[in-house]
Protein backbone atom coordinates (compact mmCIF):
# COMPACT_ATOMS: atom_id res chain seq x y z
CA UNK A 1 0.00 0.00 0.00
CA UNK A 2 1.34 3.05 -0.97
CA UNK A 3 -0.32 4.83 1.70
CA UNK A 4 1.72 2.98 4.35
CA UNK A 5 3.86 5.36 6.43
CA UNK A 6 7.97 4.10 6.13
CA UNK A 7 8.73 3.26 10.15
CA UNK A 8 12.32 4.14 11.01
CA UNK A 9 13.87 1.61 13.32
CA UNK A 10 16.92 2.06 15.68
CA UNK A 11 19.25 -0.71 16.45
CA UNK A 12 22.33 -0.14 19.35
CA UNK A 13 25.21 -1.60 18.80
CA UNK A 14 27.26 -1.83 22.08
CA UNK A 15 30.89 -3.41 21.08
CA UNK A 16 34.45 -1.90 21.62
CA UNK A 17 35.33 0.80 18.92
CA UNK A 18 38.75 1.50 19.74
CA UNK A 19 39.85 4.76 17.50
CA UNK A 20 41.40 3.14 14.89
CA UNK A 21 41.97 -0.66 16.19
CA UNK A 22 41.37 -3.51 13.42
CA UNK A 23 38.91 -4.98 15.31
CA UNK A 24 36.47 -1.67 15.40
CA UNK A 25 37.04 -1.18 11.11
CA UNK A 26 35.94 -4.84 10.66
CA UNK A 27 32.57 -3.78 13.06
CA UNK A 28 31.78 -0.84 11.22
CA UNK A 29 32.54 -2.46 7.99
CA UNK A 30 30.59 -5.33 8.99
CA UNK A 31 27.82 -3.16 9.31
CA UNK A 32 28.16 -1.28 6.42
CA UNK A 33 27.84 -3.88 4.46
CA UNK A 34 24.56 -5.16 5.99
CA UNK A 35 22.93 -2.59 5.86
CA UNK A 36 23.86 -1.49 1.86
CA UNK A 37 22.56 -4.95 1.43
CA UNK A 38 19.79 -4.53 3.06
CA UNK A 39 18.97 -1.09 1.21
CA UNK A 40 19.29 -2.80 -2.13
CA UNK A 41 16.97 -5.80 -1.53
CA UNK A 42 14.12 -3.70 -0.25
CA UNK A 43 14.65 -1.16 -3.13
CA UNK A 44 14.49 -4.49 -5.60
CA UNK A 45 11.78 -6.13 -3.74
CA UNK A 46 8.26 -6.33 -5.28
CA UNK A 47 6.88 -5.49 -2.01
CA UNK A 48 6.75 -2.10 0.23
CA UNK A 49 9.03 -2.94 3.26
CA UNK A 50 7.85 -0.66 5.80
CA UNK A 51 10.91 0.48 7.46
CA UNK A 52 14.05 1.80 7.49
CA UNK A 53 17.42 0.91 9.80
CA UNK A 54 19.86 2.82 11.67
CA UNK A 55 22.22 2.20 14.08
CA UNK A 56 23.49 3.99 17.04
CA UNK A 57 26.78 2.99 18.29
CA UNK A 58 28.35 2.87 21.88
CA UNK A 59 31.83 1.90 23.06
CA UNK A 60 31.73 -0.89 25.23
CA UNK A 61 34.99 -0.05 26.49
CA UNK A 62 34.17 3.66 27.90
CA UNK A 63 30.20 3.40 28.63
CA UNK A 64 28.91 3.25 32.07
CA UNK A 65 27.65 -0.37 31.34
CA UNK A 66 25.33 -0.51 34.36
CA UNK A 67 23.49 2.87 33.41
CA UNK A 68 24.04 2.39 29.53
CA UNK A 69 22.17 -0.98 29.64
CA UNK A 70 19.39 0.26 31.32
CA UNK A 71 18.67 3.71 29.78
CA UNK A 72 18.82 1.61 26.34
CA UNK A 73 16.55 -1.15 27.45
CA UNK A 74 14.00 1.80 28.49
CA UNK A 75 14.09 3.18 25.53
CA UNK A 76 10.65 2.94 23.64
CA UNK A 77 12.29 4.13 20.40
CA UNK A 78 15.13 1.73 20.23
CA UNK A 79 13.99 -1.80 18.80
CA UNK A 80 16.69 -4.12 19.62
CA UNK A 81 20.50 -3.68 21.02
CA UNK A 82 22.95 -5.79 19.65
CA UNK A 83 26.27 -6.68 21.82
CA UNK A 84 27.77 -6.31 23.95
CA UNK A 85 31.46 -8.54 22.72
CA UNK A 86 31.97 -9.50 26.60
CA UNK A 87 29.90 -12.23 28.60
CA UNK A 88 30.50 -10.58 31.85
CA UNK A 89 28.87 -7.40 29.77
CA UNK A 90 26.23 -9.27 28.24
CA UNK A 91 25.01 -10.16 31.54
CA UNK A 92 24.46 -6.35 32.90
CA UNK A 93 22.44 -5.89 29.68
CA UNK A 94 20.74 -9.11 30.01
CA UNK A 95 19.65 -8.45 33.05
CA UNK A 96 18.23 -5.14 32.45
CA UNK A 97 16.89 -6.32 29.14
CA UNK A 98 14.79 -9.24 30.75
CA UNK A 99 12.89 -6.88 32.87
CA UNK A 100 11.86 -4.84 29.70
CA UNK A 101 11.95 -7.81 27.40
CA UNK A 102 14.14 -5.42 25.22
CA UNK A 103 15.58 -7.68 21.98
CA UNK A 104 19.34 -8.54 22.89
CA UNK A 105 21.55 -9.52 20.61
CA UNK A 106 24.55 -11.47 21.41
CA UNK A 107 26.79 -11.95 18.82
CA UNK A 108 29.78 -13.60 20.51
CA UNK A 109 29.07 -14.53 24.37
CA UNK A 110 29.15 -17.85 24.75
CA UNK A 111 28.63 -18.62 28.34
CA UNK A 112 26.33 -21.07 29.03
CA UNK A 113 24.88 -19.61 32.35
CA UNK A 114 23.75 -16.63 30.75
CA UNK A 115 21.93 -18.30 28.18
CA UNK A 116 20.68 -20.87 30.33
CA UNK A 117 19.67 -17.93 32.64
CA UNK A 118 17.74 -16.03 30.80
CA UNK A 119 16.30 -18.72 28.33
CA UNK A 120 13.22 -18.90 27.58
CA UNK A 121 10.72 -21.10 29.67
CA UNK A 122 6.99 -21.80 29.01
CA UNK A 123 6.37 -22.95 32.36
CA UNK A 124 7.36 -19.70 33.99
CA UNK A 125 5.43 -16.68 33.57
CA UNK A 126 8.99 -13.94 33.71
CA UNK A 127 10.69 -16.41 31.25
CA UNK A 128 7.87 -17.10 29.05
CA UNK A 129 8.40 -14.56 26.56
CA UNK A 130 12.07 -14.51 24.74
CA UNK A 131 14.25 -11.69 24.77
CA UNK A 132 17.94 -13.31 24.37
CA UNK A 133 19.05 -14.36 21.17
CA UNK A 134 22.54 -15.99 21.31
CA UNK A 135 24.49 -16.25 18.03
CA UNK A 136 27.11 -18.83 19.08
CA UNK A 137 26.99 -22.17 20.50
CA UNK A 138 27.83 -21.98 24.87
CA UNK A 139 31.20 -23.05 25.25
CA UNK A 140 29.71 -26.51 26.81
CA UNK A 141 30.32 -27.71 22.97
CA UNK A 142 33.54 -25.77 23.35
CA UNK A 143 34.81 -27.61 26.23
CA UNK A 144 33.82 -30.95 24.84
CA UNK A 145 35.69 -30.44 21.59
CA UNK A 146 38.47 -29.51 23.21
CA UNK A 147 38.46 -32.74 25.60
CA UNK A 148 37.61 -34.76 23.23
CA UNK A 149 40.55 -33.84 21.13
CA UNK A 150 42.62 -35.05 24.33
CA UNK A 151 41.39 -38.31 24.01
CA UNK A 152 41.39 -38.73 20.35
CA UNK A 153 44.97 -38.32 20.31
CA UNK A 154 45.05 -40.77 23.11
CA UNK A 155 45.27 -38.67 25.38
CA UNK A 156 44.84 -40.00 29.55
CA UNK A 157 45.25 -36.96 31.60
CA UNK A 158 44.13 -33.36 31.20
CA UNK A 159 44.20 -30.00 33.12
CA UNK A 160 42.04 -27.25 32.44
CA UNK A 161 43.02 -23.54 33.19
CA UNK A 162 40.08 -20.74 32.52
CA UNK A 163 39.48 -17.52 33.58
CA UNK A 164 37.71 -16.82 36.63
CA UNK A 165 34.90 -14.89 35.14
CA UNK A 166 31.55 -15.53 33.80
CA UNK A 167 32.94 -16.90 30.26
CA UNK A 168 35.66 -19.06 31.87
CA UNK A 169 32.88 -20.48 34.27
CA UNK A 170 31.39 -22.76 31.71
CA UNK A 171 34.90 -24.46 31.29
CA UNK A 172 35.38 -24.63 35.30
CA UNK A 173 32.19 -26.19 35.65
CA UNK A 174 31.77 -28.99 32.33
CA UNK A 175 35.17 -29.67 32.96
CA UNK A 176 34.86 -32.82 35.22
CA UNK A 177 31.50 -34.42 33.61
CA UNK A 178 33.02 -34.26 30.32
CA UNK A 179 36.48 -35.52 31.14
CA UNK A 180 34.65 -38.32 33.40
CA UNK A 181 32.50 -39.45 30.09
CA UNK A 182 35.35 -39.35 27.90
CA UNK A 183 37.45 -41.67 30.56
CA UNK A 184 40.48 -38.74 31.26
CA UNK A 185 41.30 -38.00 34.14
CA UNK A 186 41.19 -34.51 34.82
CA UNK A 187 44.32 -33.42 37.27
CA UNK A 188 43.88 -29.97 37.24
CA UNK A 189 40.73 -27.32 36.93
CA UNK A 190 42.15 -23.77 37.45
CA UNK A 191 41.14 -20.21 37.17
CA UNK A 192 42.89 -17.25 36.99
CA UNK A 193 42.52 -13.90 37.15
CA UNK A 194 44.40 -10.71 35.42
CA UNK A 195 44.32 -7.19 35.51
CA UNK A 196 41.58 -6.76 32.75
CA UNK A 197 39.17 -9.06 33.86
CA UNK A 198 36.55 -6.59 35.60
CA UNK A 199 34.90 -6.79 38.36
CA UNK A 200 32.62 -9.87 38.06
CA UNK A 201 36.27 -12.12 37.93
CA UNK A 202 36.37 -14.32 40.84
CA UNK A 203 39.50 -16.78 42.53
CA UNK A 204 37.96 -19.91 42.86
CA UNK A 205 40.25 -23.01 42.19
CA UNK A 206 40.03 -26.65 42.20
CA UNK A 207 40.73 -30.39 41.27
CA UNK A 208 38.34 -32.80 39.97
Amino acid sequence: DGGNQTRSLTVAVVLPLSEGAEQTKRFRRIADWYLKTLSRAVSSSKFAVPYTLSLEWYDEDSIDLASTAENLSKRDDLFAIIGPRYSDHVQVFAEQCFLTKKPLLAPCAASESIIRSFAMNAASSSHSEPFLWALTESDVSQTEALLAKVAAYGGKKDAVISSADIYGKTFFDWAPYIASELKLELVQNVRYTSANMGSTAGTEAGTA
